[in-house]
This record gives C-alpha cells, structure tokens and sequence, in this order.
C-alpha cells in the first residue's frame, strides 16, 4: 500500500446486510471454489450467508461485523471524503457467548476475514491482523483465536506469520463435506 491510498475500517449497521451478503458470498467463493464441489458451495453460500442469518447476527452484541473499504486519494478531487471508495472485504470477530467454540470471556474469535481477490497480497491482511488485536485489548482479552482449513496453506503460513500458533483442530461442514480446520491463537499476555 502506498501514501496515495488507505484502509478505512468500519462497523457494519443491519441496514447494510444485503452488501455484506454481496462481499461475504464473494469473497467465500473465491476463496474457495476450486478445491470445493460446485454442490457443497452453493449450499454453504445459500445457507451461511443468507440474508436472514446475516441480520440475526448483526442484531447480536457478541457479534462484530466491519467492512474494510479501500480509498484512493489519486481518484478523490478536493473536498470529497470517501466518495472513491470500495468494500474490498469484511471481518468478523465474535465475543463471549457466540464464539463458536470455547465461549471463554478471555478470547476473541476471528471467524472471517476476507478480502476479494483483487486487493490480495497489496499488504492489507497485516493491518487487519494489528486492528484484530487492537481490538482485542480494547474488549479486555486475553487472546485472539481462529479456525484455518487445513487445506489453506497460504493462510495458515500467514497467521503463523504474525504469531498465531496451532494449538487443535475441529471439524468443519461445508455442504456435506466435513473438512478439518486447525485451531489457531495469539496470546495478548503471557
């Protein structure tokens, strides 16, 4: 990322459902798509991203929807904030009782975080990772933790990169696939 261009981080509202639904179902199927059948995948973007399933968790307190928003300051004119701006990815973190696993107070699970293609491997996910832990401090966890395909080489090498280390794994349902996710974590204090 260049001086000519920023990462804008914000919440996401209810009213914002249908485009995050757009990113999240994107985003899954590129990540996705060639090391999945086009069955299990239809499925899982039907029933993990359906419209009434995204307002119900952002209803949720526990629950911590963002969109990530790239803004080109080449683009903008004199005067106009984020008018040259684009959804380029989400994130998801839950807390406390809607953690998918463990439900400890301490922890801080990051259930997604996806960026659409285009704006891979340009630097962002290290900032993702630092507003994660950010985040996490601001909420008073102990730790931040994770569920990575197995499968995902390129993302496990990247939590690994930035300090996350395997510590299980549990099964993962896509479509009637069941897949093994290794369990990551980063310890804010040790």
């Amino acid at each position: 990322m260049d001086l000519d261009t920023s990462i804008v981080i914000t919440p996401i509202v209810s009213s914002e459902s249908k485009k995050l639904q757009e990113v999240a179902r994107m985003t899954f199927f590129e990540a996705f798509k060639d090391q999945n059948e086009a069955q299990n995948m239809a499925h899982y973007l039907h029933t993990a991203f359906h419209i009434d399933q995204l307002k119900k968790e952002l209803s949720d307190p526990n629950i911590l929807y963002f969109f990530i928003t790239y803004f080109d300051q080449n683009q903008a004119k004199f005067g106009e904030s984020l008018t040259h701006n684009k959804v380029i990815g989400y994130l998801k973190f839950n807390i406390n009782t809607a953690q998918t696993e463990f439900k400890e107070d301490k922890g801080l699970e990051i259930e997604r975080l996806y960026i659409i293609s285009a704006f891979q491997n340009k630097k962002i996910g290290p900032y993702l990772i630092q507003f994660a832990k950010q985040q996490s401090r601001e909420l008073h966890k102990h730790y931040i933790w994770l569920g990575v395909w197995q499968k995902n080489e390129r993302a496990i090498q990247f939590y690994k990169r930035h300090g996350f280390t395997i510590f299980g794994s549990h099964p993962y349902t896509l479509g009637t696939d069941i897949q093994t996710d290794y369990l990551m974590k980063y310890e804010l204090y040790n």
